[in-house]
């Protein structure tokens, strides 16, 4: 992704614009900084009138503040909680930390948000808890989730991380499960620079989340502990910064959904798709986001983006194709499908009309005629439609040479191929006329991928397949390409099934080949093998598979 110019337009910024510096000073000068103060104590009331909540406990930070929930409703080994898949991995890992399993499921396409439906089929006996994300603003389904929470008997946990001032059927969010939990990093609706908050209205769970947040000490005896805590607290700075933020909430949340409405207006007839926003429900839009048609688009538009001024993200990773959760095959095709077509424009409440239009002007200049497809992207190659596959013959014997000798000057040889080629090994591989199948992609005449399929000629009933794409090249769907290409070939062969290696810290790479159907199992030295079944074909006798 190209880097953003100086004096580009973020992706977020706060607005420290009210009472903070004043609130703060006044810190200072009672030399009250610290875990107490009055501040801590406004700044917690203030939040529970808000949101309508009975308890409220101010945090260090947002991740902290979902394993203080998970501690206090007493999840830990044993248990399972159910999360959506597409979330920010926080969520999960907090999960991870009691020492509970996280249990994906997937999203709906219309908002985004975890689909009921999949919460009801993953409960177990196991089932503890239901983590509910509303993810970017969108309240989740509030009325399906705490049915199926109380039907079951299991608890029900709000991460409202990113939809502080959202409301379902005129209640906010965070009011609904037996416990919830905010964050106040830098870039949410209203910060502390670092800071989350723990709410509930039981007040049983309100004396147990104080207990741990404050280093298990016992109320009544002086330097006594008797549970082992955290030392989760805020500071009084902090609260400080907050209860100033706090008093213009209204203010920021009406006026993202202003810049909300001006993105949608302005986008109308471009080929991207915004949230829904149901009349039972108010969107707070942390980060306004759209999905652009083709997957392909993505990255490119961003890098369209950037080379403008524009910074943007791309919506989050699926956490199940993330290598410490990866672990275990799973599809969620919504979420996976989303996340490869999402992208986070310029949100934050100060951004001005103007800027919102250079936004706006931007994405549609990259949807003009020629654009589009012509355009040197942040990825680096031109798209040609379409490119070509072709099988590697003597005539790409210098080119493909070239092309390893690219890879080894981006040291990335032996990414995505197990193992790297000098020119003689490359001229061998085009002359070679063997069971085996090795193809080149080619764009504008240009090698910009390789593909193998080997080990029938060395006696394996299973082969294995290999693709590397030029890295300036990646990011326009060229892996998928020969991904697909080559298992077509592989069943033509017949193959029953095909083999492959992929490094645990590639996570692209590990999405790419599960939305293709791989199922993966432990390699050796930080690797995962993919095994991808090829239905309707034979294969004839010999060693298991290619290595």
């Amino acid at each position: 992704m190209a880097s953003v110019k100086a004096g580009a337009i973020p992706v977020y910024q706060p607005d420290l614009s009210g009472n903070e510096k004043r609130y703060v000073l006044e810190c200072l000068d009672s030399t009250w900084i610290s875990s107490k103060g009055k501040f801590l104590g406004e700044f917690e009331e203030r939040f529970s009138e808000y949101v309508g909540v009975k308890y409220s406990h101010a945090v260090c930070n947002g991740t902290v503040a979902l394993h203080l929930a998970l501690v206090t409703l007493g999840i830990g080994p044993g248990d399972e909680v159910i999360v959506p898949t597409l979330t920010y991995v926080a969520a999960v890992n907090a999960i991870a930390y009691t020492g509970a399993t996280p249990v994906f499921v997937d999203s709906l396409p219309d908002t985004w948000q975890m689909d009921p439906v999949d919460v009801r089929a993953k409960i177990t006996s196991r089932t503890k808890g239901i983590m509910v994300v509303h993810l970017y603003g969108q309240p989740c389904d509030m009325d399906a989730l705490t049915a199926i929470a109380r039907e079951h008997g299991i608890f029900l946990v709000e991460d409202c991380a990113e939809a502080f001032g959202a409301r379902w059927k005129g209640r906010h969010v965070g009011t609904f499960g037996d416990i919830a939990t905010f964050s106040f990093f830098g870039n949410k609706t209203i910060t502390t620079g670092e800071g989350g908050m723990v709410v509930t209205n039981d007040q049983t769970l309100a004396a147990r989340a104080k207990h741990f947040k404050g280093q298990g000490l016992a109320a009544h005896r002086e330097y006594w502990h008797d549970v082992i805590g955290y030392n989760y607290r805020m500071t009084n700075i902090c609260a400080a910064i907050g209860l100033a933020q706090l008093e213009r909430a209204e203010e920021f949340i009406t006026r993202k959904r202003e810049l909300a409405a001006a993105y949608r207006e302005g986008l109308r007839g471009v080929p991207v798709e915004m949230h829904g926003e149901p009349a039972h429900l108010i969107h707070s839009h942390w980060m306004i986001s759209i999905l652009v048609n083709d997957a392909a688009d993505r990255d490119p538009l961003r890098g369209w983006l950037a080379e403008r001024g524009i910074e943007t993200r791309p919506l989050f990773y699926p956490v199940h194709t993330m290598p410490m959760y990866a672990v275990r095959f799973q599809r969620h095709p919504v979420a996976e499908n989303l996340a490869w077509r999402g992208i986070n424009l310029p949100s934050w409440p100060g951004l001005t009309d103007g800027q919102v239009g250079e936004v706006v002007s931007a994405i549609r200049a990259f949807f003009e005629d020629g654009n589009r497809r012509n355009k040197v992207a942040s990825a680096g190659a031109p798209i040609t439609t379409p490119p070509i596959i072709a099988t590697v013959g003597p005539e790409h014997a210098s080119s493909l040479g070239e092309f390893f000798e690219r890879l080894n000057d981006f040291g990335v040889e032996n990414f995505f191929h197990p193992h790297s080629l000098t020119v003689e090994e490359a001229a061998s591989r085009a002359a070679y006329t063997g069971r085996d199948f090795y193809c080149v992609l080619m764009n504008g005449g240009k090698i910009v991928g390789y593909g193998m399929l080997r080990g029938w000629d060395e006696g394996y009933e299973i082969p294995s397949l290999g693709i590397v794409v030029d890295p300036p090249s990646q990011g326009h769907g060229y892996g998928r390409r020969l991904m697909n290409h080559l298992r077509a070939v592989a069943a033509e062969r017949g193959a029953r099934r095909i083999r492959l290696t992929v490094h645990l810290e590639n996570a692209a790479a590990i999405a790419l080949y599960r939305s293709l159907g791989y199922a993966f199992q432990d390699g050796e030295d930080g690797k995962l093998i993919g095994f991808l079944e090829l239905q309707n074909s034979a294969t004839a006798p010999g060693k298991e598979s290619a290595g």
